[in-house]
């Protein structure tokens, strides 16, 4: 993801007194993009019920967010609208391809070597 932020940077034409809002928009966006859920360390007096760690998570994503919303009004107060062109631009030249759904199996790919149909959901 970094090569490809730098490659966008170059590309907008980030000028040095656009650096740092440039830096908290990216920081953000890496840690957006990148969530690792909490850990569970099994110490905690009580144990989370069913659902707890996820709202915890979708906290935190919310908080993220928000963080990110900041940092790219700060970026939008700072680059040209030129720039802000090329960056609409390069952001979905460099989007992730979406994975295409994987093959139905056909019949003859639903035994297995004993016979046996094979479950699949």
């Amino acid at each position: 993801m970094a090569e490809h932020l730098t490659a966008i940077e170059t590309a907008v034409g980030i000028r040095s007194d656009q650096l740092d809002a440039w830096r908290k928009y990216t920081s953000s966006l890496i840690d957006l993009i990148h969530m690792t859920p909490p850990a569970y360390n099994g110490n905690d007096t009580e144990k989370p019920m069913l659902g707890e760690r996820m709202a915890d998570r979708a906290k935190e994503r919310a908080d993220r967010a928000k963080a990110f919303k900041k940092a790219a009004a700060a970026l939008r107060r700072v680059l040209d609208e030129k720039q802000i062109e090329r960056l609409t631009t390069y952001s979905h030249m460099h989007s992730a391809p979406m994975k295409a759904p994987a093959a139905k199996p056909q019949p003859n790919q639903m035994k297995n070597p004993n016979n046996k149909p094979r479950l699949y959901f």
